[in-house]
């Protein structure tokens, strides 16, 4: 079970380095399956990822093409489409969007006994009057979808469904909730926010092999390189014209890089607060292709030993009192043998 779910990180890996189509089989609206006739004429692009991940701006670009239209002025939080269904359980239903992860009614595959003709007209009816039908391609956007790309896959058809799958570092995603400092996410220094990251893409990484049309981009590769050349990479993939232009200065491109790097350094603050992380997950994420940098710094850092055991976590500090309590923890490890990891 380990080594196939390693063997799935670097795939993941690899297709996030390219933003590449994985199987190159085309998507195809109108092809023969005993599905409705509205649901046959269309190809729907679901983008998901954990959530401030970037899957909005992505899902905004894709919207700025001719041939796509996404759900829109529907009055529900980000337009997405988990909020307008009654099908199954939205994220905040299931826990919340730190946690929706972690119950077992969260991840929907293709066995599902959601799956049903009617159930199918159903789901599509509620996207449906917030669309624009009159366009080929329908795209959706809902990171609470990260464990049900198998379900959908099943719903609209695997020759009609694409995933388009966004990454970000774990600790520029979970930045927003950290910095409102709950008092729940002081409590656990944070733990819960990255467990809850690592369950979703572990699903997701279990789940890939068995989507037809799907590609990976990594958000902060976005930012630092080329974007335009990488939404075309997209729009490639999705069998569609090369027609949104992004018009990106040079200046534009330099402020995205230091943007980017400013999110880094934020991250390598934050990364004193947060828990660390065992070795089997370190490894996990930086074959996924993250920034190793990022990660180099953050697993040596001299105050913490990194534990053993894969869901092992060495207690972390709380905000007030990071300085002091560091030295005892520091302290601590070295009086019992534990050497910075």
């Amino acid at each position: 079970m380990m080594s196939t779910l390693w063997v799935a990180w670097a795939m993941l890996a690899a297709a996030a380095a390219g933003l590449a189509l994985i199987d190159a089989a085309p998507l195809t609206a109108g092809a023969s399956s005993p599905v409705p006739k509205d649901i046959a004429n269309h190809a729907f692009v679901f983008v998901v990822g954990a959530h401030h991940s970037g899957t909005s701006l992505f899902n905004l670009l894709l919207q700025e093409h001719s041939s796509v239209s996404g759900i829109t002025n529907s009055g529900v939080p980000e337009n997405e489409g988990q909020h307008l269904q009654k099908l199954y359980k939205a994220a905040n239903r299931l826990g919340g969007i730190h946690k929706y992860g972690f119950n077992p009614e969260a991840h929907l595959d293709e066995t599902s006994t959601l799956i049903t003709p009617d159930n199918r007209v159903a789901l599509y009816r509620s996207w449906a009057e917030y669309w624009n039908v009159s366009r080929p391609v329908l795209v959706e956007k809902s990171p609470r979808h990260t464990v049900m790309t198998r379900f959908l896959q099943a719903m609209f058809t695997p020759q009609r469904s694409f995933f388009v799958i966004i990454l970000r570092h774990p600790l520029g995603a979970a930045r927003s909730r950290w910095s409102r400092l709950t008092k729940e996410v002081k409590q656990d220094c944070g733990r819960g926010i990255l467990k809850h990251w690592l369950v979703l893409y572990d699903t997701l990484v279990q789940d890939y092999a068995h989507l037809a049309h799907k590609s990976v981009t990594q958000f902060e590769s976005f930012l630092q390189h080329d974007p335009q050349a990488r939404i075309n990479s997209l729009l490639r993939a999705l069998g569609l014209p090369e027609t949104v232009e992004l018009e990106l200065t040079a200046s534009d491109l330099a402020h995205s890089r230091q943007l980017s790097n400013k999110t880094v350094a934020r991250r390598l603050k934050l990364s004193k607060r947060f828990p660390r992380l065992s070795e089997p997950y370190v490894n996990a994420l930086v074959q996924m292709g993250l920034n190793r940098n990022i990660y180099e710094r953050f697993i040596n850092n001299p105050r913490r030993r990194i534990r053993r055991r894969p869901d092992d976590f060495v207690p972390c500090p709380g905000p007030s009192n990071e300085g002091e309590e560091a030295g005892k923890v520091e302290g601590s490890e070295q009086g019992g043998g534990g050497g910075g990891g």
